[in-house]
Formats: C-alpha cells, sequence, structure tokens
C-alpha cells in the first residue's frame, strides 16, 4: 500500500533539514537569553560556590566558553551536546548535556523531535543559598517582615526550574517551539536521574519540538 500524501506534491518528503543544528542552537538560545531562568542557570553552571545566586551575572562570552568544543579533555567545560557517559569524571560541579533523544514522524512531512535535557550536580555541592534576597528574586520566599524563609535550595530542582521556565513554549530559531508537553510527545517528563555510581544526580528531561523540511528530493545537499 502506497503512503498517504496530503502534501499536494506526492514526491515531497522531509529532509530534516535543521535536525543535525538543534544542539547547538538550543545551548546558543540560552547563552543569549537574559532572563532571570537563563541568568541563574549559568551561575550554577559556572560558580560552585552554595552562594552561586548571588554572584555577578554570567556574559554572553563566558557562556560560549563553558561548551565543550573539542574531542580532547572535557572537565574544564561544563555544557555538552551529548548524554553524561563520563564514567571517570569526578569533578565536584554541575553541567548540562542537549542532545536529540529520538524523531518520531507524525507524517512524510512533519516529525516530532525529543530534545533530552541532562541536568547534572555533584553530590557534594547539592546545596545552594536561596536567592530571595537579590533584587529580582521570588517575593513569596519572603515572610511578611521581608525576611527570607526559603534559606536553602536543591541546585538540581534549581536547574531543572531554570532551564524548563527559560525554553517552554519558546521559539528557537532554527528549530522552532520547544514544548514541555505531554500533549505533544506523551514522554515529555523531567525525571530524577543517578549517574557515576550515585556522584552524580540531577534530571533527565525530555522537551519536543515539531520540525519539517520538504522537498522532492535530498538533492538540496544540506
Amino acid at each position: 500500500m502506497m503512503p498517504m500524501n496530503r502534501s499536494g506534491d506526492g514526491n515531497a518528503y522531509n529532509r530534516f533539514v535543521n535536525l543535525d543544528n538543534i544542539e547547538y542552537r538550543i545551548v546558543n538560545y540560552l547563552a543569549k537569553s537574559k532572563t532571570k531562568y537563563a541568568n541563574n542557570l549559568w551561575k550554577i553552571l559556572k560558580y560552585d560556590t552554595e552562594d552561586c545566586l548571588s554572584l555577578p551575572d554570567v556574559s554572553y562570552k563566558d557562556r560560549m566558553a563553558l561548551l565543550y568544543k573539542n574531542n580532547g579533555d572535557s572537565t574544564q567545560f561544563r555544557v555538552f551536546l551529548t548524554p553524561f557517559t563520563d564514567d571517570g569524571w569526578d569533578v565536584q560541579c554541575s553541567h548540562l548535556h542537549i542532545f536529540v533523544h529520538s524523531v518520531v514522524p507524525q507524517n512524510h512531512i512533519t516529525s516530532k523531535v525529543n530534545i533530552g535535557i541532562e541536568t547534572i550536580v555533584h553530590n557534594k555541592i547539592s546545596n545552594i543559598l536561596g536567592d530571595a534576597q537579590n533584587e529580582d528574586g521570588n517575593p513569596s520566599e519572603l515572610d511578611e517582615d521581608g525576611n527570607p524563609v526559603i534559606i536553602y535550595k536543591n541546585r538540581a530542582s534549581t536547574m531543572l526550574k531554570s532551564i524548563l521556565a527559560d525554553i517552554n513554549g519558546q521559539m528557537v530559531a532554527g528549530v522552532g517551539m520547544l514544548q514541555f508537553n505531554t500533549q505533544l510527545h506523551a514522554e515529555d517528563v523531567a525525571r530524577m536521574s543517578l549517574w557515576n555510581a550515585r556522584k552524580f544526580y540531577g534530571f533527565s528531561t525530555i522537551v519536543s519540538t515539531l520540525l519539517s523540511g520538504a522537498s522532492a528530493n535530498s538533492g538540496c545537499g544540506y
């Protein structure tokens, strides 16, 4: 039986033109973002101390400097375009991994691309100080006298909140609208995970987008 084709062009099929640049585009979006959520995410990645949320914002240049750019020693970097697979890693730090998790076709033209995001923390630096006292702190974390009531936060939970709050529903150039939405993909969830003999923990999260780039043949060359 021939596949159903409603494109108006019986020879047009998805060529997945931007599939192989999704990871970098998301990292670059986060690096350029000036929201409080992005600021907190990059502070957590750059600063390993418990006062990280109160330290200076990280510049775009310094954010991108945290991205792993070669195939050598990775321990000085904090952002990766791959899953976390280094069993020998023991540096007490936080790191972020973004990668294509799966591709599910809706039809011959459009596919759901599910993007894996791993937000990972060493168990020796789990606690960070709350940021309610900061100018852009969450007012619900203060009592009626303006005193912080959330003294400590979990670093991994704060990373998870920061990245989801910053990218959910955002249109990322060359990627599409990122959604954390089980109506788009049933496996859009964030699950606690452990790595490296329980030295590291954090969340494995799936967000999704729709990808379409139809062409009558594969000769576009991208």
